[in-house]
Formats: C-alpha cells, sequence, structure tokens
C-alpha cells in the first residue's frame, strides 16, 4: 500500500477542481483526482489533525457550509483514516476516527492560553497559584552586557534585563509567544533583525544539505545557541522526538530565512506552524504532496537533514511520476 499525505491546499484544490481557470492546474488536478480514484484500492490517505485546524479558521469566520462539504469531503477522501500526534504520548497514531466528530472535538477544546498571568489565574482556580514561585529564585544569567547592540533583545526581555530570573525570562517568553500568534508584524521584525545579523548565503539553495550549511554559517546565534540547538530545544512540549526534530528545524528555516513566509493578517504565525505540522505527518507516509513552493522548499530541507525518505512533490510532479511510471 502507498501512503500519499496530502498537504492542504492540495485537499482543497481537489474539492474545487471545476473553479480552477488555469488550464495547466485544471488538467494537472484532474489526472491526480483520476489517480487517486482509479488507485484507491492500492492507496491510504491519512488526514490529521493539520487538515481541520486549517479548516478551523473557515469555521471562526463563520462559513459552517464550507466547513460541513468540506469535513464531507475529507472522510470520502482519506475514508476516515486518520494520522494524529496526540498530547503525551510518544509517536503519532494511525487509526479510524471520523473527521467531523475529530473536528468538533477540537472546537470545543479550550484554546491555550498566550500568557503567563492567564495561566496562573487558572491555576490558582485549581488551588496551585504557587506553582511558579519557586523560579523567582533561580536566576537566568544571561548577560546582557553583550547583547545590548541588538535591540531584538530589548524587546523580548524586558523584564529578564531588570531581574535576574528564570519566572522573568518566563513571563518575557511566554508574552512574546502571545505577540508572534497575534501580531504578525512582530515575527516579520523579529526575523528581518535576526536575518540582518546573520545574512542567508546567496548559494545556499545549492547546497546538499542546507540545515548543515546553516549550523556552520550560524555557529553561535545571539543568544549563545547553535542553529542545531536552537531547533532541537524548540517545541520540547511532545515526548515524540521526531516532532520536536521535524518541527523545530522546520520553523527555524524559516526564521533564518529560508523559504520564508511573510506573515499578514490573513497569513499568521499559526499557519506556518500549521504548514511545520504538515511536514511532520508527511514524513509517515511514501510521498508529501503540497502545491504551497516554500512548505515544499522548506520541507525537503528539513527531510533531507534528518535523513527522512518519504519524496516531497508537487501535484504536476506527483502525476508525471505516475504516468511515468505505468507507460
Amino acid at each position: 500500500m502507498l501512503k500519499l499525505y496530502l498537504d492542504w491546499n492540495v485537499i482543497t484544490t481537489l474539492r474545487q477542481i471545476d473553479e480552477l481557470t488555469n488550464p495547466l492546474d485544471k488538467e494537472t488536478f484532474n489526472k491526480l483526482a483520476h489517480i487517486l480514484i482509479a488507485g484507491r484500492e492500492k492507496l491510504i490517505l491519512p488526514y490529521s489533525n493539520a487538515h481541520l485546524k486549517d479548516l478551523s479558521k473557515s469555521y471562526k469566520k463563520g462559513e459552517r457550509k464550507r466547513v460541513t462539504e468540506s469535513l464531507n469531503f475529507i472522510s470520502l477522501l482519506t475514508q476516515d483514516i486518520c494520522l494524529t500526534q496526540y498530547w503525551n504520548e510518544e509517536k503519532a497514531k494511525w487509526h479510524y476516527r471520523n473527521p467531523k466528530t475529530f473536528f468538533e472535538s477540537l472546537i470545543k477544546d479550550v484554546e491555550t492560553t498566550n500568557s503567563l498571568y492567564g495561566l496562573k489565574e487558572s491555576l490558582a482556580e485549581l488551588g496551585l497559584s504557587n506553582v511558579f514561585d519557586s523560579f523567582k529564585l533561580l536566576p537566568h544569567n544571561i548577560d546582557f552586557q553583550q547583547l545590548e547592540q541588538n535591540k531584538v533583545f530589548s524587546l523580548i526581555f524586558k523584564r529578564a534585563k531588570l531581574e535576574n530570573s528564570l519566572y522573568a525570562l518566563m513571563e518575557d517568553i511566554t508574552e512574546l509567544f502571545g505577540e508572534l500568534r497575534n501580531n504578525p508584524v512582530v515575527y516579520n521584525e523579529l526575523r528581518s533583525m535576526f536575518t540582518t545579523v546573520f545574512p542567508l548565503d546567496p548559494k545556499i539553495h545549492n547546497v546538499p544539505n542546507v540545515v548543515e550549511r546553516l549550523r556552520d554559517k550560524i555557529s553561535k546565534t545571539m543568544i549563545n545557541e547553535s542553529f542545531k540547538g536552537l531547533k532541537e530545544n524548540t517545541n520540547k512540549t511532545s515526548k515524540n522526538e521526531d516532532y520536536t526534530k521535524i518541527i523545530g528545524t522546520f520553523m527555524q528555516l524559516d526564521f533564518a530565512g529560508y523559504g520564508t513566509d511573510k506573515l499578514t493578517e490573513k497569513n499568521q504565525y499559526d499557519n506556518l506552524f500549521n504548514d511545520s505540522l504538515h511536514c511532520f505527518y508527511g514524513a509517515h507516509c511514501d510521498f508529501f504532496i503540497t502545491a504551497d513552493k516554500k512548505t515544499y522548499k522548506k520541507t525537503k530541507a528539513v527531510y533531507q537533514s534528518e535523513g527522512i525518505l518519504t519524496q516531497v512533490m508537487k501535484p504536476s510532479e506527483f502525476v508525471e511520476l505516475l504516468e511515468n511510471t505505468n507507460s
């Protein structure tokens, strides 16, 4: 059985082929649809929570009809085969789960708070209001005098500059993540500052391993952490080491200026993170098919760096491959 992971942009286009105006795109997706239908007995096409998170944007806009039609299409396309990394589990899980019921459970989930203050308020209700007090006694020992030349630290570490404690550092970081998620300008500016200090090598697009070149180029970053260290310390909330490595590498590539997505009011941080989730789930299959050029670029670099054998292809490349194989 061949496992194919389709990016959300591919699934949405397959659902609306008749609306395509480009003749070549229309021909490609008609061929892709035929391949998926004709080879259904030999294919496994999973959906993931990343697809449902993408769809949740339409739900938030009140587009209930589109959401229902999309969920029905996902169910028909994937036959309810679900691939999802659940909280506190060491591996992503393959199982059958109806997309509609899964989507409803995601919508009902309480959104994770973006601020330490909000988290403290929630813990107080459980009688755990003092859980963070110990961090007030632990120093972070960051030498800000060495970092004063870069204004990015004045933006990020306002409290930690005044108070040498992990608690102050935690407050700064949680506030930063809230800003990153809700204000695309903040992410764009931080990335711009970073890439100004560490400009991307123009020849990097032609090197065999992009991540290795970045590790050499950015041997020590502004916070005294190697590129590899930054990647490995991203998203350590998961017990799944592959999740940490793949998503961490994807996000760091974007931040370093490789295959960069400019964030806007429409294309926010959550969209970028969701792209990294698709990259992670694609690594569980034989092919990851995406129509997004930047996701394509970053994902190929991630898989190459991590030794992942999944083939990353555009819809046209996959169609051509199958046609040549069958000819």
